[in-house]
């Protein structure tokens, strides 16, 4: 279970970090996390962490990536997290530019498409392999953050379709919902107070005021699941809320789409 190896796209802080230390300090994965800034190894890492830099808005350095995973001798990997997101610029529709719009697609749509097919092109990706994309904006209305709603609607659409062209290759895509924690997002949402809606003011201080304990198990439970996914389980082309309480609440409900997989306590 030890011997897997793991690749998390943005585990340098928010989710993804939150993801990547539970992988590597209580899982003892082989573990690579990526950061579009330099990450620097400290001492109380596991001697199984590696990081290396990939920036998303220029992937130039894909082809030095691959020889950092023959370094390490990774032929491929079991389990591919994409947590890297931007919120974009925040505020009413009217005042946005589409400068904004293209930067914020290319971080969380295009920078990832382009990251997949490389990893395929490469084998990085093989039968048995999954492919696990983070969003916490699927099918719910994002008044002041539609750069954000409109690109993760988009890669769930890609999701999906990618889900079922991978198939025969039994290669497993699935979108992981982690629910909402006061990350570095949130606190963008309190600090544009005069920018959005009095209720997403309030939903963001109430995620910072919360107690993010049983919901960060709720991921580590997620993710030990979704990393035993292979031929047998067949899981694919899913959301899955590691929160038991979100799909109803934003009526998430074509079961062919949509399914809640939750190991249970």
């Amino acid at each position: 279970m030890n011997n897997k190896n793991i690749l998390v796209i943005g585990g340098h802080k928010g989710i993804g970090l939150l993801i990547s230390r539970y992988l590597i300090d209580k899982c003892k994965y082989n573990t690579i996390t990526t950061s579009s800034r330099k990450i620097y190894k400290k001492k109380k890492f596991h001697k199984k962490f590696n990081s290396f830099q990939i920036d998303l808005t220029n992937l130039n350095n894909l082809k030095r990536f691959y020889k950092f995973t023959k370094i390490l001798k990774i032929s491929n990997f079991d389990t591919v997290i994409i947590s890297s997101g931007t919120l974009g610029t925040i505020g009413n529709f009217e005042s946005s530019i589409i400068q904004d719009y293209k930067k914020t697609f290319q971080i969380n749509l295009f920078g990832q498409i382009e990251l997949c097919k490389f990893l395929l092109k490469k084998k990085l990706l093989k039968s048995n392999s999954n492919l696990i994309f983070l969003s916490t904006s699927l099918n719910i209305p994002d008044p002041f953050f539609i750069q954000y709603s409109a690109s993760k609607h988009a890669q769930y659409s890609f999701m999906l379709s990618l889900a079922e062209e991978l198939k025969s290759k039994k290669i497993f895509v699935n979108c992981l919902m982690p629910g909402q924690f006061h990350t570095e997002m949130n606190k963008r949402k309190i600090k544009s107070k005069k920018k959005i809606s009095k209720k997403i003011f309030n939903q963001a201080l109430k995620i910072k005021n919360g107690n993010d304990k049983n919901k960060i198990k709720n991921i580590e439970k997620t993710l030990d699941f979704l990393i035993q996914n292979n031929s047998k389980l067949r899981i694919t082309g899913k959301i899955i809320s590691a929160q038991n309480d979100k799909l109803k609440k934003y009526n998430l409900l074509n079961k062919n789409c949509f399914s809640f997989v939750r190991k249970s306590n």
